[in-house]
């Protein structure tokens, strides 16, 4: 907290909001029930029945809004995550400012990928075998550590070790990015 004051300050401002809001609610409903034990159905036969609904319905109404204000939380995170990718996209110059796809959002959008659409765009596919193309795509789709007995950097081209470079060094702006936004905790 204190590596970002503003973003400290900003928390305790929301902690005091909680407290108010739900200090005035239970004050509230404190309230609403003092009301109806002083109401005029003191005598009434039936007034233990009614106190006991009515008690029920302001419980209710106490869960409705802490239900209300788990959905408003929930509600922007989801905001903050979407203005976080909607940085991201931004800030490799898929969308434009005003959040219009660019050629570049059409290509990550078949390929699924950020890194793969920066692969493709950059051309760095180009001087690559068919058979290193095949081989640089199965990263994707299977998981090996580079340090394994199986990994021999002389079996590639230099073409292809460049590019394996290349898309590290791609990988950690986008790592970056969403840092940067927020993305990653």
């Amino acid at each position: 907290f204190l590596a970002d004051p503003k973003k400290f300050e900003a928390q305790l401002i929301a902690l005091d909001n909680d407290r108010d809001y739900y200090y005035n609610t239970e004050l509230a409903i404190m309230e609403e029930r003092n009301k109806v034990i002083e109401s005029l159905c003191r005598g009434c036969d039936l007034q233990a029945q009614h106190t006991e609904k009515h008690l029920k319905v302001l419980d209710m109404r106490r869960d409705l809004e802490e239900v209300d204000k788990r959905m408003k939380s929930e509600n922007q995170a989801i905001l903050d995550e979407l203005a976080a990718r909607t940085n991201v996209l931004k800030s490799f110059k898929y969308i434009d400012d005003e959040e219009v796809p660019l050629l570049k959002a059409k290509i990550a959008r078949e390929t699924g990928s950020l890194l793969i659409s920066e692969l493709i765009v950059e051309n760095l596919l180009d001087n690559l075998t068919v058979a290193e193309i095949a081989a640089l795509f199965s990263m994707f789709v299977c998981q090996f550590n580079s340090r394994d007995e199986n990994f021999r950097e002389e079996e590639f081209s230099d073409q292809f070790l460049n590019v394996l470079d290349k898309m590290e060094a791609i990988l950690e702006r986008i790592y970056d990015a969403e840092r940067k936004f927020g993305m990653l905790v």
